[in-house]
């Protein structure tokens, strides 16, 4: 049985998921990261991401970058205590601007198995 506390969360955890990271909406990012957010990913390479404003500013530059070819699918997700694990699945292109043309790298990545 699921209680309170994890309800709460898990409800937070798919928003975050499907909304900030599987549509880009960066204004997901005011409900629901702390403002002193940390996060370590190969996004930043030179270190962690502090705060919700880097945080935005990192992802919006990767979204730019990497704009999705398949809608983000959470395979799973559930509570114990006060944690949540997601596990989903999406794919995203890479553009490249190269001599004055778009080009499309043709490659995808399987982005966020967590």
């Amino acid at each position: 049985m699921t209680t309170k506390l994890e309800a709460q969360n898990l409800a937070i955890a798919r928003t975050f998921v499907e909304q900030f990271l599987g549509k880009g909406d960066i204004s997901v990012a005011e409900q629901v990261l702390d403002e002193n957010v940390q996060a370590i990913t190969g996004l930043k390479p030179t270190g962690p991401i502090e705060g919700r404003e880097e945080y935005k500013q990192v992802f919006s530059a990767f979204f730019d970058a990497f704009p999705p070819v398949s809608d983000l699918v959470i395979e799973d997700i559930f509570a114990a205590g006060d944690r949540v694990v997601v596990r989903f699945c999406e794919f995203r292109i890479f553009w490249l601007h190269f001599f004055r043309k778009l080009w499309l790298i043709p490659q995808s990545f399987d982005f966020g198995k967590i």
